[in-house]
Formats: structure tokens, sequence, C-alpha cells
């Protein structure tokens, strides 16, 4: 079955349908149960449950202003060897942030 996509602010996920463009389904808490589709963030915008995610689109990532990881803002992503800082700039998926630079997770 085909549902239409839903606005910010209504219900997203399995059997009620995806989000419109510019918006992302995503846990309204930490508990994990309940969806809502949520505009995109922009740089500096709050994020994570509750919030959304950012608009990838402009290169943002969700990253911690602080390493109690009490509160979320829209960074810009940046790669390997760059500069990253709580609430300034976020390494890519697969880096994180070493020493003020963004360096390769390893197992």
């Amino acid at each position: 079955m085909c549902f239409a996509d839903n606005a910010a602010g209504e219900a997203c996920g399995a059997g009620v349908g995806d989000c419109e463009p510019g918006t992302t389904c995503f846990y309204t808490d930490d508990t994990l149960t309940t969806t809502e589709c949520f505009p995109n963030g922009l740089n500096g915008g709050e994020c994570g449950y509750g919030f959304g995610l950012c608009a990838e689109e402009f290169g943002l990532i969700c990253y911690a202003n602080d390493a109690e990881f009490s509160s979320y803002s829209c960074v810009p992503a940046v790669g390997e060897g760059e500069a990253c800082e709580y609430g300034v700039q976020g390494c890519l998926d697969g880096l994180f942030c070493d020493q003020g630079f963004c360096a390769p997770i390893s197992e």
C-alpha cells in the first residue's frame, strides 16, 4: 500500500508513510517509540530527539555541543585530518574527533 508523504509535525513511519522533502522522520524522544516529521535543521540549529536531523544537502551533521552529549546542533561535517570541535564542526561517519582533529575509528 502506498501512503502520501507527511508534513512537518505529522506522524511518520511504517503504516503511516514517509515525510515530505525538507523534513525527516525521527524519534520524538529517547524512548524510541514515536516518530514524527521534523524540518531538516540548518547550521547551528538544534537536532536530535524531538528536533530531527540536519540538512545533509548542505553538508551538515548532528553533533554534540559538549563532552557530556547533553545537547546537539547541526554543524558542518569535515573529513579526516580536518579540525573538529564540539558544537562547531563534526567528523564524517567512520571518523571521530581525536585531540581536535578527525581521525579514523580503529577496531
